[in-house]
């Protein structure tokens, strides 16, 4: 962001602990990135941020990236992930088990489709 003049508006979310940061690694390669909030008092998760990418599409890296975050979750008692989504990626979640399940108060974008999963 400084090399573009402008700060990340996320930076704060580093060091708060209601919020994870992921990077998912293919040898040296940086292939993805998450940034999932905590709702602990819900025991719910959000990932306001989930990307591959794009070179690295369609094979693979996101299904296992999905997972792992999954299983982080579910190691620290979180109960459901919610993401947010349109387009494309919504045929992406719903074959990892995501549906529709709406949410109210999680400061989540309206302009989505909110699907969740409840994790095991």
């Amino acid at each position: 962001f400084d090399e573009h003049g402008t700060q990340d508006p996320y930076q704060w979310t580093f060091d708060h602990p209601e919020h994870e940061h992921f990077v998912l690694y293919h040898g040296a390669e940086i292939v993805g990135y998450a940034h999932i909030q905590l709702w602990p008092e819900i025991v719910e998760a959000t990932p306001p941020i989930i990307i591959v990418t794009e070179e690295n599409l369609n094979r693979g890296f996101g299904t296992q990236f999905l997972v792992i975050i999954e299983e982080w979750l579910t190691v620290h008692d979180y109960k459901i992930l919610h993401v947010e989504t349109s387009g494309k990626p919504m045929s992406f979640y719903k074959k990892h088990g995501y549906a529709e399940m709406p949410v109210e108060d999680l400061h989540l974008n309206k302009c989505d489709t909110t699907l969740g999963k409840e994790l095991k």
